[in-house]
């Protein structure tokens, strides 16, 4: 693909092609909306629901990784309940919210008593 191509590709991801740099220049931290990545947590299941990450109306993402051998289920802005919504099936399972499906409310999880959930959000 040839320089011109590459660079009109690049420039459809931008919201305001004004601010994509001339050919050979550097991007820096203001030339693009970036994630803030919060550093990740794992949430111990007590066989009931509980909460696994606040509501947050400044979530651009954020990601449920299973780290157990049962399935996990969330529940969003309600009570999860098991086996039932979004459920999480063994070890390595996983669900994420993205600006395709972004929800800022608060997010719930049951499992197995002492089943690990990982869990990670970027404002």
């Amino acid at each position: 693909m040839a320089d011109t191509q590459m660079s009109e590709l690049v420039i459809e991801k931008f919201t305001d092609v004004r601010a994509f740099p001339q050919k050979g220049a550097i991007f820096t931290t203001t030339d693009v909306n970036l994630i803030t990545a919060q550093p990740g947590t794992q949430k111990v299941m007590t066989g009931a629901s509980i909460s696994a990450l606040a509501a947050n109306p400044l979530r651009k993402y954020a990601t449920f990784v299973n780290l157990s051998d049962n399935p996990i289920a969330l529940g969003l802005g309600a009570a999860a309940v098991a086996g039932t919504g979004i459920v999480l099936t063994a070890k390595g399972s996983s669900y994420e919210i993205t600006k395709g499906n972004l929800f800022l409310g608060e997010v719930y999880a049951i499992g197995t008593n002492a089943d690990l959930l990982g869990v990670t959000e970027g404002t």
